[in-house]
């Protein structure tokens, strides 16, 4: 575990702090993040550098949480699934003040399958805020929309097409 000083925990005492050292602590926090193994503290970075406008920070430890979701080294729709549950179930919590739990999704993966959760979740309007959000942070791999454009032989034609579009709804045009 890596200890870092309290600029990451009291963003406020370091407000007067100038750039190149502001640069440095944030550089010091994304090494921090790369070697990080704990999903609890991967979050609490999430939380602080949301309060604190650090998107890049952001970002990186997002990335990190969506690697250490992924349980094993080949890529398949269920761990795929898994991971972006997890991915979205954080960006839920950090908007409210509570725990969201996800159980009525996971029963639907044990149940009836990623696909079948993967096109629930698509279908959801607030989850399509998060897929918003996550493409506005250039993370538009993370989004259920990028999943079921990665595997699009396992959807119908329309659920893909669809996919398509809201993610060029959402401003992302680039190629997964």
């Amino acid at each position: 575990m890596t200890h870092l000083n309290s600029a990451e925990y009291a963003p406020h005492l370091y407000a007067e702090m100038d750039v190149s050292a502001i640069q440095a602590r944030n550089l010091t926090i994304l090494n921090a993040i790369e070697r990080c193994g704990e999903p609890a503290r991967l979050r609490q970075w999430i939380y602080n550098a949301e309060h604190r406008g650090a998107a890049d920070i952001r970002n990186a430890a997002f990335r990190r949480l969506a690697q250490l979701a992924d349980k094993s080294p080949e890529e398949s729709l269920n761990n795929t699934a898994l991971r972006i549950l997890d991915i979205y179930r954080t960006r839920l919590n950090s908007w409210r003040c509570y725990k969201i739990k996800m159980s009525k999704f996971q029963q639907i993966l044990k149940t009836e399958g990623p696909k079948a959760l993967l096109e629930d979740l698509s279908e959801r309007r607030r989850f399509g805020d998060i897929s918003r959000l996550l493409t506005e942070m250039d993370l538009a791999d993370l989004t259920i929309e990028a999943a079921i454009i990665r595997f699009q032989n396992i959807f119908s034609k329309p659920t893909v097409n669809a996919a398509k579009s809201r993610l060029r709804d959402y401003g992302f045009d680039g190629q997964f």
